[in-house]
């Protein structure tokens, strides 16, 4: 027999490798199969409560044979199952070890999976022991989804090492376009943040006693307790997660572009999630056998296990694209970019405003904050959702064309999601923590701002500023609500004073971007009317607003310090749109766009000190 040469024996040793990684992959995958397993017949040894039959560990009451019974086969099953977990993790630690040298990457995985299932066991052993604590058996809930993700993404890197080109690998397929990746890590997110919560609190029935979904809201919503807050964390996860695995699914399966694996991992991430979710929250109230309530938690691990695997093939697709990556923090500013800050902080200004007059003081520190959260996250939420819409022609304007869209630093898919889910999210805390007028205040401004100005007026007539700046009416209606839970003639002359602030205040701003609105072909009063009309018709609404904000003083809403001062500021206002119509120049403009600003927020302090020494 004639000696091997080095050709064939660096063959031989690819096609040994080769054989090895295949083994590998066989064995992670049927780990993380044993382990969704092991997961669901954990959750039902918690919701049969058969662990409390069993003290000890890893003996049963000092025995090694099962009960007699049904809880003893589900404790030693799921022990057992566990043990076997470990021999499988250590069989492909030995594999990778022993036959892959070469393969680091691949070795480090096997060793984390072996360390993670190991830990794994002894935390489950140890809650035992703890007599089953909430906060260990949470712990061991987490390091559960731990060892699934190790053992997901160790099965989709391997399988990727196994084809000769990693361009043309199966886990290439896997891979969604990078406009995905948002929707990816948001769901695997509010899925751990539902699974986590609703670990830490168990069943709201548990908890209120309540008997039907609405009864447990009204409940929790009103509980102050550690176990409330979770619980309305853990309804507020699954509200989210529903959402967000919507638009996933609704964008993915009209994305003609995806190939038929990823369309499907894709199906298969969102619809999981989702039935996840809403089982979760039905069964709770269904009459049913108490293994049953498992299958949520069952269908929860099939949806982390396709994201994280899905995560994990756009993960490797962005190392082999260096250049498509972009650094977080730039994506977190241009993120908050869209939600248009200097704009949020001014209707913040008038919700807390409105807030303080309608307490006639301090409201409680606890209702300001949620207040102005909710009111944050739906300013931001209309804004972003007004870039979207606007993108087609913020390109065409220098004031415009940096922003995130246009630069494509932002998908417009993604910048729509972020708007949608900072929309809902604003209804859901307000409606939750404030009250559901307050909820529906900012409901009904985003509607008319996006859908009624942003759609509609803005692009169709020169009136679209006079009638959309009723949008800007609502937050103060939403800072009133909040505080007494009703609309009275005070918000309603607030809201009056936005709506004959708003047009003075941007047509000064158009006054000095008329060609841009003209290239973007939108009908702004100076485009269409021309600047003089414009600067008259800036002098008759500051009237009419000085004449609004004076109206609050016979009105019995405040005081004569606020009349003074709202007198002294008005004068001022007008005095500034006189001279620009007199002298018939838009050189006054910006000073008078500038004064608008801290004009509002000046009335409102002034309202604000009215009522503290009034």
């Amino acid at each position: 027999m004639r000696p091997q040469g080095a050709a064939e024996r660096f063959e031989t040793l690819e096609a040994s490798e080769a054989r090895a990684l295949r083994l590998c992959l066989q064995l992670s995958v049927i780990a993380l199969i044993w382990a969704l397993g092991l997961v669901t017949l954990g959750a039902i040894v918690s919701v049969t409560d058969s662990a409390h039959d069993c003290s000890g560990w890893p003996l049963c009451n000092g025995q090694l044979s099962p009960a007699a019974d049904v809880n003893g086969v589900l404790i030693f099953g799921h022990r057992f199952g566990g043990l076997a977990l470990v021999l499988l993790s250590t069989a492909f630690v030995a594999v990778s070890y022993l036959r892959l040298r070469s393969e680091a990457a691949v070795t480090r995985l096997a060793a984390s999976v072996f360390v993670l299932i190991l830990a794994q066991a002894v935390l489950g052993g140890f809650a035992v022991v703890r007599d089953l604590s909430s906060a260990v058996v949470t712990a061991h809930l987490i390091l559960a989804l731990i060892v699934i993700a190790a053992l997901t993404a160790s099965a989709v890197i391997i399988w990727r090492r196994i084809s000769p080109n990693a361009v043309t690998a199966p886990v290439s397929t896997l891979a969604l376009p990078p406009r995905y990746s948002g929707y990816l890590r948001a769901m695997g997110l509010v899925l751990l943040m539902a699974l986590i919560s609703g670990s830490i609190v168990g069943s709201p029935v548990e908890i209120t006693g309540c008997s039907n979904p609405g009864q447990c809201l009204e409940q929790v919503s009103n509980s102050f307790s550690s176990a409330g807050g979770f619980m309305s964390f853990h309804y507020i996860s699954a509200i989210l997660g529903v959402t967000v695995a919507g638009a996933f699914l609704y964008e993915a399966q009209r994305d003609r572009a995806l190939n038929t694996v990823a369309r499907k991992a894709a199906l298969v991430a969102g619809s999981t999630l989702a039935l996840a979710l809403i089982l979760g929250a039905v069964l709770t109230f269904i009459p049913i056998e108490d293994a049953w309530l498992a299958t949520p938690l069952a269908i929860a691990s099939l949806s982390w296990v396709a994201i994280v695997g899905l995560v994990t093939a756009d993960c490797l697709a962005l190392r082999d694209k260096p250049a498509a990556r972009t650094p977080i923090k730039e994506t977190l500013r241009d993120f908050a970019r869209v939600t248009k800050p200097g704009i949020m902080l001014l209707l913040e200004v008038t919700t807390l405003g409105a807030m303080l007059i309608a307490a006639q003081g301090w409201p409680s520190l606890e209702l300001v904050l949620l207040t102005l959260l909710g009111g944050a996250m739906a300013a931001g939420g209309a804004s972003a959702l007004n870039c979207y819409y606007d993108r087609d022609i913020d390109g065409l304007m220098a004031r415009t064309r940096k922003r995130p869209i246009p630069t494509g630093s932002l998908t417009s898919d993604q910048v729509r999601v972020f708007g949608l889910v900072l929309s809902v999210l604003a209804v859901i805390e307000l409606a939750w923590f404030v009250n559901p007028l307050a909820a529906t205040m900012a409901l009904a401004g985003n509607l008319f701002y996006v859908l009624v100005y942003t759609r509609k007026l803005k692009r169709t007539t020169p009136q679209n500023i006079v009638i959309g700046g009723a949008a800007g009416s609502f937050p103060p209606l939403v800072g009133w609500a909040a505080v007494t839970g009703s609309l009275s003639l005070g918000a309603l002359l607030i809201a009056a004073i936005i709506f004959y602030w708003t047009p003075p205040h941007f047509w000064s701003l158009a006054l000095l971007k008329a060609n841009d609105y003209r290239r973007a072909g939108i009908p702004m009063l100076p485009v269409t009317h021309g600047e003089h009309e414009t600067r008259r018709r800036i002098l008759l609404y500051s009237l009419l607003l000085v004449a609004v904000t004076l109206l609050m003083v016979p009105a019995g809403v405040v005081g004569w310090i606020y009349g003074v001062t709202a007198g002294i500021l008005g004068g001022w206002f007008v005095i500034m749109a006189l001279r620009m119509f007199r002298e018939d120049t838009s050189r006054l403009a910006w000073p008078l766009f500038k004064y608008s600003n801290y004009y509002l927020a000046a009335l409102l302090a002034a309202m604000a000190v009215d009522h503290a020494f009034i």
